[in-house]
């Protein structure tokens, strides 16, 4: 049995392994985890989400380092769901990781909404763009895959690679902190 006060609360909250947990009206001053809000739209006058984001959110698409991070990624999964060798589902594993992560960090450091955390995440990006080359070139010296996919995947990370570099000089966000 756990008891304790939350913030917000005025009387103690007990739970047990029996009783169900009920959550209270939390105050709008709360900043407990637990509790869901939905978020309110809420745009300036230039028609940009207050909290930083631009609106529509999903306007991370239109970033060209995506574009061609999620290229290179559908590419990647493409050729190593169809190429087998018994000895490259490490290898392949450690390239899907990279490639995905390539576009997870451009996402995120867009999604973060400030500069120095955009950089921060563009730099993994970049990080991981160069590790998965890397890999794919070994796996065109190790034959696990053809010339041919992997001078594709050099390509589509090379470009992606030079689109994160531009947007690290001049980050895609609007809050300047």
């Amino acid at each position: 049995m756990v008891s304790g006060l939350l913030r917000g609360e005025s009387e103690p909250r007990t739970v047990s392994n029996h009783a169900p947990l009920t959550t209270p009206y939390v105050s709008s001053a709360t900043t407990h985890h637990a509790v869901f809000r939905p978020l309110r739209q809420e745009t300036g006058a230039e028609g940009r989400n207050v909290f930083g984001y631009r609106t529509p959110m999903h306007s991370y698409k239109t970033l060209e380092a995506w574009k061609r991070a999620h290229a290179a990624v559908l590419l990647v999964f493409e050729a190593t769901d169809h190429a087998r060798h018994p000895r490259s589902f490490t290898l392949f594993d450690q390239l899907k990781r990279a490639t995905l992560s390539v576009e997870a960090n451009i996402v995120e450091g867009y999604a973060l909404g400030t500069v120095p955390l955009c950089r921060r995440h563009l730099r993994i990006a970049f990080g991981s763009a160069a590790e998965a080359e890397c890999q794919a070139r070994v796996a065109r010296e190790l034959r696990y895959l053809p010339e041919s996919v992997v001078d594709r995947i050099e390509e589509t990370l090379g470009g992606a690679m030079r689109a994160i570099y531009g947007l690290m000089a001049s980050p895609p966000v609007i809050r300047r902190q």
